[in-house]
């Protein structure tokens, strides 16, 4: 009964690693893509506009950083 035990425990464990990793590579997926995407949104209005400051793209920009930073704030609680 115990040989049964040992031969998956390494499995389950490699499991648990690779959850992990890709929980964490998922949330730095994300935070690229909100910042990302909000440089994209203020790019556009900009070139739509025709301002000849990039402003939305200033303001987007922050506005992704803004729900990056958020993010980072949640996802904290969430580390045991």
């Amino acid at each position: 009964m115990s040989n049964f035990f040992y031969t998956f425990t390494p499995k389950i464990q490699a499991a648990s690693g690779m959850k992990d990793y890709l929980k964490y590579t998922t949330f730095g997926i994300e935070i690229l893509l909100y910042v990302g995407i909000g440089v994209c949104i203020g790019y556009y209005i900009d070139k739509k506009t025709g301002t000849e400051k990039p402003w939305f793209l200033l303001v987007f920009s922050l506005l992704g950083c803004a729900a990056a930073v958020y993010k980072i704030i949640r996802f904290s609680g969430k580390i045991k």
